[in-house]
């Protein structure tokens, strides 16, 4: 089958009105053209994957940096049109590559970014390895927008590797003549309380939602606390300063910018975390918060 780049949107589009209610709020309704798709996708799926990676020459950084990530996500077929990672891979435009263009030549160790990790070879871990790739793109997001962004500016920023077993930021970096550790961390779906996709865009304000929320915010700044102060007590030359940047990747909490930022500074005030002089909150690509 000659797999075309309709059908799989097609069918990315169909599995997502079918399994998210929250779509069909703005009038989305599965159809048989969108069953028709995803059958598609699982009747031919050795075409689908082929589709899937001639898709990757159009951005050949990302192609040089994930392919080897495409081709495990592909192997664990199960899940694969809840994969935000594959269907990305067909828009007209990739926000990855852009960044990439910018920032991969500047960066000491960068390769390591999306080489030195561990992804699952279970067929059935699928959003494990989505999970992972997030994580990845938070990283990448965060060193483009600390290097690019003019209210920044960092320098000399250089991917941390070495021994597994020891503890370890994700970068070192300097900012007028001051070294810093860095590490970088968003709110994943495991840091949340069971589920927390809710019903329609104004559940977003909800009290239980926002309570889950600020949970998983302060144990994720426990947690960092914990690995940056391991870190820097082995190497404290390179901890003048230590930073944590956080980055929102739940998509439907990304609204609650302002709860966030009073949550992050409530905490940074409250407690003491010795392991972190600053923090940085990102929403997007224009938003964010550098708390000092």
């Amino acid at each position: 089958m000659n797999f075309s780049k309709s059908i799989a949107k097609m069918a990315f589009h169909g599995y997502a009105i079918n399994c998210y209610p929250i779509l069909r709020v703005g009038g989305a309704r599965f159809t048989q053209e969108h069953k028709d798709a995803i059958n598609a996708v699982y009747d031919h799926y050795d075409d689908f994957c082929r589709f899937i990676l001639s898709e990757l020459s159009h951005w050949p950084l990302f192609e040089r940096y994930f392919k080897h990530l495409v081709e495990v996500r592909l192997k664990q077929r199960s899940d694969i049109l809840a994969s935000d990672f594959i269907s990305s891979l067909i828009d007209k435009t990739h926000n990855t590559e852009e960044r990439l263009e910018r920032i991969h030549n500047q960066v000491k160790n960068f390769a390591s970014i999306t080489k030195e990790i561990g992804i699952p070879e279970d067929p059935n871990k699928g959003s494990d390895t989505d999970e992972i790739v997030l994580d990845i793109w938070t990283e990448i997001f965060a060193i483009d927008l600390l290097l690019n962004d003019s209210r920044l500016g960092f320098s000399l920023i250089e991917k941390v590797i070495g021994d597994k077993a020891q503890p370890k930021v994700d970068l070192l970096a300097q900012l007028n003549g001051i070294n810093y550790a860095i590490e970088i961390t968003r709110i994943r779906k495991r840091d949340f309380e069971g589920s927390t996709f809710p019903k329609t865009f104004e559940a977003i304000y909800y009290p239980e939602n926002l309570r889950i929320l600020r949970n998983a915010l302060r144990n994720k700044i426990n947690d960092k606390n914990r690995q940056i102060a391991a870190f820097c007590k082995m190497q404290p030359d390179k901890c003048e300063k230590k930073l944590l940047v956080i980055k929102t990747s739940q998509w439907e909490y990304q609204d609650s910018n302002s709860v966030l930022h009073d949550e992050t500074q409530k905490l940074l005030s409250t407690h003491n975390y010795p392991a972190i002089d600053e923090v940085i909150v990102i929403y997007d690509v224009n938003n964010f918060h550098w708390l000092k």
